[in-house]
């Protein structure tokens, strides 16, 4: 009991602390002009939030937002994520009013703990998630394994169906995206694999050596601060050769198409092809010599600023700021398309006051008419519906003429992205009534504006099609396409595999980083033994058997439940 309390306190001491001094972006949250508060006789609810992770800006949610949900009797408050105090509200056994979680562990948690707000008799009030059949399978299976004892929904899924991938023209960021002016200018060479597109990208960087602020330019900006349980940036070869990199923290690389999973440790691993490629790419002078110690952000920022030739998976380059796609031989995007069942998931604390507001709340965020203004803001502004289609407005397509960058809506407010992940049907679903899905940058009147560029046309013009998945279709290249069905089947980590996990990473990610700033190529063969031999005396190759057969398990498993 006194732990509770102590857990209780702490968590409170948090929320105050963010009621007294937390910053808020405009038009999202606490500080914006144009701000909503409940009026004197109001019958709005005020209820609490604690999202996914911490990528949704923290407290009151005011400005145009505000407004809407004040609309539909709604007082929204975020409480800021961190996973300390995640484990502090299950240890008090107390929660906010909606709760996102972000592993099946801590949903089972609150579960078992009697914490979560049974459903089944609220379906009344949930009509766009109970009567959606896209959701449908997402359910069945919420209730078989993340239910009550009775058999009862209390936990609902988010991101379940097509995602945008799925919707998307391209690869999205799964793609070797080219400075492409730059690209031309050299001529446009071919190449087959990838370690050929090497002196391309050296080409490139002599002809352009810094970027219109004075930077210098590389081929590969790298970083660390996502190493949390592998080698992160790994992702950007595996992505463009048909593998998968989930696996990673158990020395498995998967290959998509045959849904086989390998040691990263074989003789011809792409792990090891990928570490070599980077290495290759440091001794030409075209890796970010910033990569080991920089984060994320600043990678970011320096690939939309062109002080790269060249956007990856891990750090992308997007066609707004002049980088596309340039396919080669050996080019197989790994996709995942579709989440049949979701993630796991949205609750509603048994404690929960307004009961009937969360359930309002919860519902929007299956329902398609409200995505619409959450996702894209309000309606008349950057987008409308005219003769029964979705359509941008002429004040967002002048935005896009005059090059984008921040966005004012009608109100004077800076337009930001509510960006709440948990919306409980995937982004790609279309919306049957409008042939669209709801994010705006899907929809196919945005999508072909993106292509209308003279860069886009010269690519269009170069490879005979208009977008990158036309191309790779015609040529069988769509292959690897992800079944992630038997996915949340696979079993949870005990605490001693999550300790030898832990200490295969303190293993494999810092030797990787040494093996991409090896001196020589005889340095690089010392390190990739040792590291060999170090994760081998940790136990990987009975961990590696142990997921190899766990995968196989959860795949038999789902093949049932189908």
């Amino acid at each position: 009991m006194k732990k509770r309390i102590v857990a209780w306190l702490l968590i409170m001491t948090m929320v105050l602390g963010l009621a007294g001094c937390g910053a808020a972006s405009a038009g999202s949250t606490a500080g914006s002009e144009g701000g909503s508060t409940a009026q004197e006789g109001s019958t709005a609810k005020t209820i609490t939030l604690y999202p996914y992770n911490a990528g949704l800006q923290s407290g009151p949610v005011t400005g145009w937002l505000g407004d809407y949900l004040l609309e539909k009797g709604i007082i929204l408050e975020v409480i800021p994520y961190s996973e300390e105090k995640t484990q502090a509200m299950l240890a008090s056994g107390s929660l906010p009013d909606i709760v996102v979680f972000n592993s099946a562990t801590n949903a089972k948690a609150a579960l078992e703990a009697g914490m979560l707000l049974p459903l089944d008799d609220y379906q009344d009030q949930l009509p766009h998630v109970m009567e959606n059949d896209i959701l449908k399978a997402g359910l069945d299976y919420a209730r078989e394994y993340y239910g009550t004892e009775d058999g009862e929904l209390s936990i609902l899924p988010f991101g379940v169906g097509k995602n945008t991938l799925y919707a998307a023209a391209d690869t999205d960021r799964y793609a070797i995206k080219l400075n492409y002016q730059l690209y031309e200018q050299i001529g446009a060479p071919e190449f087959e694999k990838l370690e050929d597109v090497i002196p391309i990208l050296k080409e490139m960087q002599q002809a352009y050596p810094q970027n219109e602020e004075g930077m210098n330019v590389y081929a590969m900006n790298l970083f660390s601060d996502f190493d949390t349980t592998h080698f992160f940036n790994m992702m950007s070869i595996y992505s463009i050769l048909g593998y998968h990199w989930n696996y990673l923290p158990y020395g498995i690389e998967y290959e998509i198409e045959t849904g086989t999973p390998y040691s990263i440790f074989r003789e011809d691993s792409v792990y090891r092809r990928g570490a070599r490629f980077m290495y290759e790419l440091n001794q030409q002078g075209l890796l970010d010599p910033d990569s080991l110690t920089q984060e994320r952000a600043t990678a970011d920022k320096k690939v939309s600023s062109k002080a790269s030739v060249a956007g990856w998976a891990g750090v992308p380059g997007w066609a707004g700021k002049g980088y596309l796609p340039v396919p080669f031989d050996e080019f197989k995007p790994s996709l995942v398309t579709e989440e049949p069942y979701g993630k796991v998931g949205i609750a509603i604390s048994a404690n929960a006051e307004n009961v009937d507001t969360c359930l309002k709340f919860v519902d929007m965020l299956a329902d398609y008419d409200a995505l619409l203004t959450l996702y894209n803001g309000p309606q008349g502004d950057r987008w409308d519906i005219k003769d029964g289609k979705l359509v941008m407005t002429d004040k967002f397509k002048e935005y896009l003429e005059a090059g984008g960058g921040t966005y004012v809506l009608e109100n004077g407010e800076e337009y930001s992205l509510f960006n709440i992940v948990s919306y409980i049907p995937n982004m790609g679903n279309t919306i049957e009534k409008y042939g669209e899905p709801f994010p705006m940058t899907l929809w196919t009147e945005y999508v072909d504006r993106q292509y209308e560029t003279e860069d886009a046309q010269a690519w269009s013009a170069r490879y005979g099609y208009k977008y990158l998945k036309d191309l790779l279709e015609a040529e069988n290249k769509m292959t690897a396409v992800m079944d992630t069905s038997f996915v949340p089947f696979l079993t949870p980590d005990s605490d001693d595999m999550k300790l030898t996990l832990a200490a295969l990473k303190d293993v494999i990610v810092p030797s990787t980083w040494e093996l991409i700033y090896a001196k020589d190529d005889a340095e690089f063969e010392q390190i990739w033994s040792r590291m060999k031999q170090n994760a081998e005396a940790l136990g990987l190759e009975d961990v590696i058997s142990y997921k190899v057969e766990d995968i196989a398990q959860a795949k038999e498993t789902a093949k049932q439940f189908k």
